[in-house]
């Protein structure tokens, strides 16, 4: 419809136009008066080219917003998933953690109330303190520490994990709790553990975050908890790296008679 009345009105427009203001006419007007048709084509080339110029300016603006609309869409799930992972990790570690104490307590263990004190100090940290993107390494690695003492206190001895730290651990930031699920599934799926040095861990800070974590095992105890050594640590591990570093770490485990080992690799931002 467009396409009609306008041609025709901008032609009756114009033959005004060379009536009263004959001085004044642009080309295209005096044109008009003596071809029609040739006009009629323009004005209908130049009406269609606008409504085409207003449908890709409008199919480019609900593309943009639509586009938008799904990545913020894509960004809550993602933040939703995080969270229900993160989550995870929560009532898991307590869960262990409260079987450790009452373990000491049932013992009668000098280390029980020192162990409570301890979690408290966990739990302030993961309820708290971590629910932030990122958190001063530093800050990660004396949650480990306190964890790794945790621990110690459950086996009544000392230097279990050999941890050895290097770099400039002072300018780097992690997402907080990744460290903890390795050395949890090292004390939960290790053999014979209760011995100094016997679960090896390195964090190397350079150009890239270098973390590894080393269990001993013994051939029969390897095999019959194959299928349970991941357990919702590695696996929740596995998919928060994959939403909080895509494409930036590096995740391995190497597992043999005698041993279990993940390395984790972290490109710095």
């Amino acid at each position: 419809m467009i396409l009609v009345v306008y041609p025709v009105i901008s032609y009756g427009v114009n033959n005004l136009l060379t009536t009263f203001y004959p001085n004044d006419i642009t080309p295209l007007a005096n044109l008009s008066k003596q071809r029609f048709w040739t006009v009629y084509g323009i004005r209908a080339l130049s009406c269609l080219f606008v409504i085409a110029m207003a449908g890709i300016g409008k199919f480019t603006f609900d593309w943009f917003k639509n586009l938008r609309i799904k990545r913020e869409l894509e960004t809550q799930n993602l933040t939703s998933e995080l969270a229900f992972l993160k989550s995870q990790i929560n009532p898991h570690f307590l869960f262990n953690t409260l079987n450790n104490i009452h373990t000491l307590a049932y013992k009668k263990a000098d280390g029980a109330p020192e162990a409570i004190m301890k979690l408290s100090e966990l739990m302030r940290y993961m309820i708290y303190e971590s629910n932030v993107d990122v958190v001063p390494l530093t800050q990660e690695i004396e949650y480990l520490k306190s964890f790794i003492d945790l621990q110690e206190l459950r086996f009544k001895t000392k230097g279990i994990v050999d941890f050895e730290i290097s770099g400039a651990i002072e300018e780097a930031q992690i997402a907080p709790l990744i460290l903890l699920p390795f050395v949890e599934n090292a004390f939960k799926h290790g053999y014979q553990i209760d011995s100094q040095g016997a679960i090896q861990v390195s964090l190397l800070v350079g150009e890239q975050i270098e973390y590894s974590v080393i269990n001993p095992f013994s051939a029969s105890h390897s095999y019959e908890q194959r299928d349970e050594v991941g357990g919702i640590g590695l696996e929740n591990i596995q998919r928060r790296l994959e939403l909080i570093y895509p494409k930036q770490f590096e995740l391995s485990i190497d597992q043999s008679e005698d041993h279990f080992k993940v390395k984790l690799i972290i490109q710095k931002t």
